[in-house]
């Protein structure tokens, strides 16, 4: 099986590279032309990507920025902090209108 399918290589490259030394030459450039086109457009697919990670870094840094910016030190408020500091008289609300048992989005 081996040696039948290199045979077969041999030929189907011996058949093709005949049939290219007998095409003509509008052929031969419109062959190259489509491969510089193609080659082109390779080097061109990672200008996309390279924007995408440049806009993704930009977002990151942007928003921890922000963040930094909002809590002086570097230092984030506590879950303890945040609780506190919803209004005491909402939040009694909101107990209250669990323990009879009504939805406080109602």
């Amino acid at each position: 099986m081996s040696e039948a399918h290199d045979k077969l290589a041999r030929t189907l490259a011996k058949t093709l590279d005949q049939s290219l030394e007998q095409l003509d030459q509008d052929t031969l450039q419109q062959l190259r032309a489509a491969r510089e086109q193609a080659q082109a457009t390779r080097r061109r697919l990672w200008r996309p990507a390279l924007a995408s990670a440049a806009a993704l870094v930009l977002l990151v840094s942007g928003s921890w920025f922000l963040s930094q910016q909002q809590h002086p030190g570097g230092q984030q408020p506590s879950l303890a902090d945040s609780y506190l500091s919803e209004d005491p008289q909402m939040l009694a609300d909101w107990e209250m209108l669990a323990a009879i048992g009504e939805s406080p989005d109602a």
